[in-house]
């Protein structure tokens, strides 16, 4: 629950940023449980321990992994990452004039978490 003011009455903001996102194919049960798999249209997978990242267990099928460019991940429901992005080719830019990886590390290691490409 939410004191105060409506979210209606706050500021509005629009997303600039270009992120690195996958989306989730499923969710870990039985043998599997505590694993999110998402694959790459390469056929690369990534893999992600939910008992080592405790903030993605309630994530679902369809839904999105998404890096930022500081390390930061996060996941965003299938409707919300699908309403606010677009998809950028490799060569396109924000409004800003930045690539689509700009600031984005190239190695799953820089990242905290998840753990990519088990």
């Amino acid at each position: 629950m939410i004191e105060g003011t409506a979210p209606a009455d706050w500021p509005r903001f629009r997303s600039h940023k270009n992120v690195r996102a996958v989306k989730i194919i499923s969710t870990g049960s039985g043998a599997g449980a505590g694993l999110i798999r998402a694959a790459l249209e390469s056929g690369q997978s990534v893999v992600l321990d939910t008992t080592l990242n405790p903030q993605f267990r309630d994530v679902e099928s369809g839904g999105y992994l998404v890096a930022y460019a500081d390390g930061y991940m996060s996941y965003s429901p299938a409707k919300a990452f699908e309403d606010g992005y677009s998809r950028l080719d490799d060569m396109e830019t924000n409004a800003h004039g930045q690539g689509p990886d700009v600031g984005i590390p190239k190695t799953a290691s820089a990242y905290p978490y998840p753990r990519f490409g088990e």
